[in-house]
């Protein structure tokens, strides 16, 4: 990135000093006011052409070498054992193979440990405030939808491969409800307000719907709301970016509000559903092009063991099948060399069973590494999160007939499938006073999320900074790692490990001696290579598949890491006919000079020499031909310069045949 950041660093000079130029022209200048604007406007189209080529490449580098590391790990995890993953391990990874310094080690064992303890601490205060009994805290891992491989592969995906939190918490919230039943919650998510509260905020405002529908001012008026209740001081309240006339309508509401009691500050959601239903939040976001209304997961309540969340949890685990589905097809190469070839054939094709549109740029599946890497390329919504538990619901309301008819309207969910509806008025705004059902606050607007908007990466890091300030680590290779038996099967269907006992045995041993040799013994490999493949085939296992797939993985490396030395021989073909034998002769000796075990060979063809030596004997004759054909034309005009050149030439012709002879 640095060698880009050099081509540019010109650009990125001019850029500054004009920047520099302007807004000393105008910062005191009050009536030109209008000229700067358009001046920095134009400025920042200029910005815009240094920005953005530099932008896509070092989105480009950044994605490429984000998916090694990521592959890299999650190779070796899978190898350690995915459900064996834990703090210790990663540290060895990041000690081992990343080979970070001690300090950094250090620090990263201390956010550990930190962390550990403001968990405690959090739930400790909690208890003592609230009582033992209606606060405790739980393992993830002891639920019991992660005991099942297919679940848990998906979930571990999430965690060690693609780094993606959201799209893992999605999958755990789901597990969560299945298993516990009732609310799933944000802890970015407050209680919605009572009619009082929407009241003051309207009288406060004389009916300004701003301050219900911006933003920036719903973010400021929760945090007072939440300071008040949690006795903390409403003066400290963030108001960045907001107007000095906004903020103090704002301080006047939050006055009001602090009169009041507190358990009339919020309204309580109903939590009486039918049973099989999930209701969750519908989210309003008033954006600049207008409002962004849509199901968010992030509150959610049901009942133990419902079968929407069955069905919820089925079309993941499916969407991921899809995802592994199309990644073998274009592995196999069975199909296509290069997904470009697809191009052509309409959408609706089906290669190996998928879509041909599902292969191709701007697809899921090209969107599926790239999402938390890339700005814009999100696919967790689809694959994991709301979109995909809208849809889900919406099939099992239609295969619920009668009984889930309520819940459709039309190609869509209705309002009974959410909590938090509102409808409009006859001026076309929303009734805030009185919403069709009790929703949340969504604390944090969603343009402050990690994932539901896509963030362009500021350039400027690269652009207007020293880059060898930064610290840098090298990408680390792949590291090879044996077989650990109590792990590396952990997954595996009990089935399978039955089915292939005596085979995987053979092959755990063959395997773990192959990486430790540091030589090669290629019939070995071959003979590993293929009780792999034999063994993939027989099986219907997935999961098992992908861990035999990342053995293939660390043998390729194997054999890429692996230099074995020449024999010590050097072979000469010399150009004989040339006659340069000192030559010949002194490179030779120095050859046997530098090693005492050195072998020479000199290849000889008597057919290539007989071949040159036709050559020439061809070259003379035609040479003699073009002499004669000369030396007659000048015949004709018997001038002294004409005779004393025709002499000359026959001399040469004479000595070229003598020399030919």
């Amino acid at each position: 990135m640095q060698n880009y950041t050099a081509e540019y660093s010109t650009k990125n000079i001019d850029f500054i000093n004009l920047y520099n130029e302007i807004r000393k022209k105008y910062n005191n200048n009050p009536s030109g006011q209008q000229e700067y604007l358009n001046k920095l406007r134009e400025l920042y189209a200029t910005y815009q052409k240094i920005s953005t080529p530099l932008k896509h490449m070092f989105n480009s580098f950044f994605l490429e070498n984000m998916i090694k590391l990521q592959d890299n790990f999650f190779n070796y995890c899978i190898v350690k054992g995915v459900t064996e993953i834990n703090d210790e391990l990663r540290i060895n990874y990041l000690k081992n193979v990343i080979k970070l310094s001690d300090d950094d080690i250090g620090n990263y064992q201390k956010t550990i440990n930190d962390n550990k303890d403001r968990v405690k601490k959090l739930i400790l205060d909690l208890q003592k405030q609230f009582g033992e009994n209606r606060i405790s805290i739980k393992d993830v891992n002891s639920l019991t939808s992660l005991s099942k491989s297919e679940n848990n592969h998906n979930y571990q995906t999430e965690m060690l491969l693609r780094w993606n939190y959201p799209a893992a918490s999605d999958l755990l919230r789901m597990y969560i409800l299945k298993e516990h039943g009732g609310i799933y919650t944000d802890t970015d998510m407050m209680p919605a307000y009572s009619k009082q509260v929407i009241f003051k905020i309207m009288m406060q405002t004389n009916g300004d719907n701003r301050f219900l529908e911006d933003l920036k001012l719903r973010r400021a008026i929760s945090d007072g709301v939440l300071r008040y209740v949690n006795n903390q001081n409403i003066d400290e309240v963030n108001y960045n970016e907001i107007s000095d006339a906004d903020k103090n309508i704002i301080k006047k509401i939050l006055t009001e509000i602090s009169k009041m009691p507190e358990d009339s500050i919020f309204t309580k959601i109903n939590t009486r559903i039918p049973r099989d239903t999930m209701p969750i939040l519908r989210r309003y976001h008033l954006w600049p092009d207008g409002w962004n209304i849509r199901g968010l997961n992030g509150f959610m309540l049901s009942h133990k063991g419902s079968e929407v969340i069955d069905a919820v949890i089925a079309g993941q685990n499916q969407a991921y099948r899809e995802l592994r589905r199309i990644r073998d097809n274009i592995h196999s190469e069975i199909y296509f060399k290069q997904t470009d070839e697809l191009s052509s054939l309409p959408d609706t094709d089906k290669i190996g069973g998928i879509l041909v549109k599902k292969y191709l740029s701007g697809s899921l599946f090209s969107k599926f590494r790239q999402d938390t890497i890339i700005p814009e390329a999100l696919s967790t919504l689809q694959i994991s999160g709301p979109d995909l538990i809208q849809r889900k619901m919406l099939q099992f309301f239609r295969s619920r007939g009668v009984l889930g008819e309520e819940f459709i309207n039309e190609r869509k969910l209705s309002d009974k499938a959410y909590i938090g509806v509102y409808k409009t008025t006859g001026t076309g705004k929303y009734d805030w006073l009185t919403p069709e059902s009790i929703g949340v606050n969504d604390v944090t607007p969603a343009d402050e999320s990690t994932w539901c908007i896509g963030k362009g990466r500021c350039v400027d890091d690269f652009l207007f900074k020293d880059v060898s300030t930064l610290k840098t680590e090298n990408l680390p290779e792949l590291f090879l790692t044996k077989i650990d038996t109590d792990t590396f099967f952990s997954q595996w269907s009990t089935k399978t490990k039955k089915d292939l006992q005596k085979k995987i045995q053979d092959l755990t041993v063959r395997y773990n001696e192959l990486i430790d040799s540091s030589t090669i013994d290629f019939k070995n490999l071959y003979e590993i290579d293929q009780m792999l493949h034999m063994i993939m085939l027989e099986m219907n296992d997935d999961i098992a598949k992908r861990s035999l797939f990342s053995l293939q993985v660390q043998i390729a490396e194997k054999i890429r890491r692996m230099t074995i030395p020449v024999d010590n021989i050097i072979n000469i073909y010399p150009d004989l006919h040339k006659k340069n034998d000192n030559d010949l002769s002194m490179s030779i000796k120095g050859f046997l000079a530098s090693n005492p075990h050195t072998k020479i060979n000199i290849l000889y063809s008597n057919k290539t020499e007989h071949n040159i030596f036709i050559k020439d004997l061809f070259s003379f004759a035609v040479m003699e031909n073009e002499l004669r054909d000369i030396i007659n034309n000048m015949s004709k005009d018997k001038t002294p310069e004409n005779w004393e050149g025709r002499v000359m030439l026959q001399k040469i012709s004479r000595i070229k045949n003598e020399r030919s002879s």
